[in-house]
């Protein structure tokens, strides 16, 4: 199989008709009502979907030169006799929309990898490289759905990719501007690697900075200045005691998959997590079954000028994975040392609320550890009807070795292709779903999304 588009013109080297090749159909999530026989027929083979993945996965395209791989993604999408628009949000960065009709559904997901690129290469089971699972592997996955129903004839779909997802959601805010040619919509899937489950929703972010100022000194006179440093360091145990206690007092919790555990996953989606603590709040102990439990991550610790000063200054910055009604701020100022020791202050950089995803019955759902574009987009949708699924793994997204099974990928189409069926339908008979996104306790998908300067990876 050839990395480059160059190799694979038109995309056409596999008819609609001809089947899905080796998709892992004993893996597949059973949905209650399966489209029929002749619908997964129209799914492109595995060959066309490797294909196409490799033209993508063949460009670098880290944040901020998300353009590297437009040439190859807009040949994928003109060969699917998409309409395509391309909106440019910064210089080398541009959202891409595409459209076949007026639409009622619309696929999206993010053109943007995390850095170090990683070339890819095909194996016999997995497809290795950057953005194999995040998420080129998406795009493919979405865009054979939409190939088959163009297939049967269904035209009321598009698809959307955007910039910026894995820093600050920069494309998801410039995409809102493309409502005009949206204004239809009754539902959004916004592709992420949940391994082919609908995710049931999203902790908010809380994106912290602690800072303690002391005196500088001369390191053989101590006493003569005042250590910023210790302070600092002693604020932070203060934070993990309190977690202790807490896990102590109720070891039951639920952990971030929604299974019983005493504290939360390391979360692989942060480009800078190194591990991710049960957050400081009653909320961290008891979780949320659609959510997971609360957590935080210390990312960064700086501070001090030289190893023979007192250090005068340092910071360290939080990130925080939280629930409705979280008291983890409430927790970290009140953790703070004393006036009278330090000169000491919180600033809060990136406050996003949490969300929950619609779910329509008989699809398998987990609560997922990771943030998305989907709050933003929802806006985009007037019922904010907003589901989040896709093939892949979070664990593998970010890492050297990131890959996606064949059997994944092919998975991920026909789920893709279940769930517009449900929702054209749906779309067709005026249910809007709205029912099923009032849960309460968090904000439906994209309410408060605009209290948030982005989601934060």
């Amino acid at each position: 199989m050839s990395q480059s588009s160059a190799s694979h013109p038109g995309f056409r080297a596999v008819p609609p008709a001809e089947g899905r090749g080796p998709s892992g159909d004993e893996a597949r999530p059973a949905a209650a009502a399966a489209p029929e026989a002749a619908e997964l027929s129209a799914l492109p083979g595995l060959p066309w979907m490797l294909d196409a993945l490799a033209a993508l996965c063949a460009h670098d395209t880290t944040t901020g030169h998300e353009d590297r791989g437009l040439p190859a993604l807009r040949e994928l999408l003109q060969s699917l006799g998409a309409d395509v628009s391309v909106q440019s949000v910064a210089p080398g960065r541009s959202n891409v929309l595409a459209r076949w009709g007026e639409p009622a559904l619309l696929f999206s997901t993010h053109l943007d990898t995390v850095p170090p690129y990683v070339a890819p290469r095909a194996e016999s089971a997995a497809f290795f490289g950057r953005g194999s699972a995040d998420a080129k592997g998406q795009i493919v996955a979405q865009l054979a759905a939409v190939r088959a129903l163009l297939a049967r004839g269904e035209t009321r779909v598009a698809w959307l990719g955007v910039v910026g997802e894995e820093t600050d959601s920069i494309g998801a805010r410039a995409a809102l501007e493309l409502a005009p040619q949206l204004r239809g919509l009754a539902a959004l899937v916004n592709g992420e690697p949940t391994g082919n489950r609908l995710a049931t929703g999203q902790r908010g972010l809380l994106h912290l900075r602690l800072r303690c100022e002391g005196l500088a000194a001369h390191s053989s006179t101590p006493e003569r200045g005042r250590s910023a440093l210790w302070p600092l360091l002693d604020w932070l145990q203060r934070l993990r005691a309190g977690d202790a206690a807490r896990r102590a007092a109720m070891p039951d919790a639920l952990d971030s998959r929604g299974t019983h555990g005493t504290h939360d996953t390391h979360d692989t989606h942060d480009t800078h997590d190194t591990h991710d603590a049960p957050a400081a709040s009653a909320a961290s102990s008891s979780g949320a079954a659609d959510l997971g439990c609360e957590s935080w991550n210390l990312g960064l610790l700086a501070g001090g000028e030289a190893s023979n000063v007192v250090p005068a200054h340092v910071e360290a910055e939080l990130l925080a994975r939280t629930l409705p009604d979280s008291g983890f701020l409430r927790a970290v100022r009140a953790a703070a040392p004393p006036l009278e020791e330090i000169a000491s202050g919180v600033e809060v950089l990136l406050q996003s609320p949490s969300a929950r995803f619609d779910t329509p019955a008989g699809f398998p759902s987990a609560p997922m550890p990771f943030g998305s574009d989907a709050p933003q987009l929802a806006a985009l949708v007037p019922c904010r009807r907003v589901l989040l699924a896709g093939p892949g793994r979070i664990e593998v997204a970010h890492a050297p070795d990131e890959h996606i099974a064949h059997a994944e990928l092919a998975d991920g189409a026909a789920l893709n292709l279940r769930l517009a069926r449900v929702l054209l339908d749906d779309g067709r008979t005026g249910d809007p779903g709205a029912d099923r996104m009032g849960k309460p306790g968090a904000d439906r998908a994209g309410e408060g999304a605009d209290r948030a300067a982005g989601a934060g990876r």
